[in-house]
C-alpha cells in the first residue's frame, strides 16, 4: 500500500483518525493504523451484516411467544456462522 501523504491523511480522516503530521517516523505507524482501522471495519461490518440477517429472521408477531420452539437449521446446528463465533473472530483480530 503506497500511498502518498496526502491519500494517506485522506483514508485515516475518512476513518475516523486524526494523524499528527506525516513525517519520515510517523508515516509507517499511520500505514499501519490505516490497516488496522480498515480491517477493524472490514469486520465490523461482516458482524452487522450478520446481527441485520438474524434480525430479519426473528419473529415479532404473537407466534414468537408461542410455547412452539424454533427449529434450527443444519448450518447453525453443526457449527455454523452463529453470532457467538464471529465475535470470537472479531476478538481474534484485535
Amino acid at each position: 500500500m503506497d500511498l502518498g501523504d496526502d491519500a494517506l491523511r485522506s483514508r485515516l480522516l475518512s476513518l475516523g483518525h486524526d494523524p499528527p503530521p506525516i513525517t519520515d517516523s510517523t508515516r509507517g505507524v499511520l500505514r499501519k493504523k490505516l490497516a488496522e482501522l480498515e480491517r477493524t471495519r472490514k469486520l465490523a461490518a461482516e458482524v452487522a451484516g450478520a446481527n441485520n440477517a438474524t434480525a430479519k429472521g426473528r419473529r415479532t408477531s404473537a407466534a414468537a411467544a408461542s410455547s412452539t420452539p424454533r427449529r434450527t437449521s443444519r448450518s447453525s446446528a453443526a457449527g455454523g456462522s452463529s453470532r457467538a463465533a464471529q465475535q470470537n473472530r472479531l476478538l481474534e483480530y484485535r
